[in-house]
């Protein structure tokens, strides 16, 4: 299952310069603070996080290009999105995903995690096209994180949210190295084809 990473430790890790040894001990506190505390918070729908979501796309975008930087920050998408990947949800699939994110069916990882390095997001939009809320998720460490970032359950459910983004076609990686092969070839190909013909007609 998912842990909900708490927005300030996020920022904490993401936004500054710490040691691993400061990480290994906000990591724990974070681990200690969900365990102690049951489920924590436990939503019953996206009402309680946000109004007015009328669609949403799942997506999949490259971290590294702007490491630390949320999936939709300031309005702005991350640089590293992929836009040809991104496949907008059915009314059913919405569904689908509030029940990974909300309810009490999810358990915390009992162990810290050195690691957030998020890959998959869902975007959410209300009637007008306005971005109005994401979740983003690391399925190599089993971490989560939403904006807004309260009005979700604490826990979410990780299995079921990869297995949802594997059958949609978004590959799913199993350790950090596969994602960064994944996404050097990717801009390889690009590159490839960007660059002009050697073999123009005369």
């Amino acid at each position: 299952m998912l842990e909900v990473w708490d927005p300030g430790h996020r920022k904490e890790m993401m936004a500054e310069m710490v040691t691993w040894d400061e990480i290994d001990k906000i990591m724990f506190l974070s681990t200690a603070v969900s365990l102690t505390e049951a489920k924590g918070h436990v939503s019953t729908g996206y009402a309680e996080w946000v109004n007015g979501i009328h669609s949403a796309e799942a997506v999949l975008f490259d971290y590294s290009v702007a490491d630390g930087a949320l999936l939709v920050q300031d309005g702005n998408l991350h640089p590293g999105l992929v836009e040809e990947a991104t496949v907008r949800l059915t009314a059913d699939q919405l569904a689908q995903v509030e029940k990974f994110v909300t309810g009490e069916n999810g358990y915390p990882n009992p162990w810290p995690s050195k690691c957030y390095w998020p890959h998959h997001g869902v975007i959410f939009y209300n009637e007008g096209g306005k971005i109005i809320g994401h979740i983003e998720l690391c399925f190599l460490c089993g971490k989560g994180y939403s904006d807004p970032p309260r009005g979700l359950s604490t826990i979410w459910e990780l299995g079921a949210l990869e297995e949802f983004f594997s059958d949609l076609g978004f590959p799913v990686f199993a350790k950090l190295e596969d994602s960064e092969a994944y996404f050097q070839k990717r801009k390889a190909e690009q590159d490839a084809a960007r660059k002009p013909s050697t073999d123009a007609s005369e």
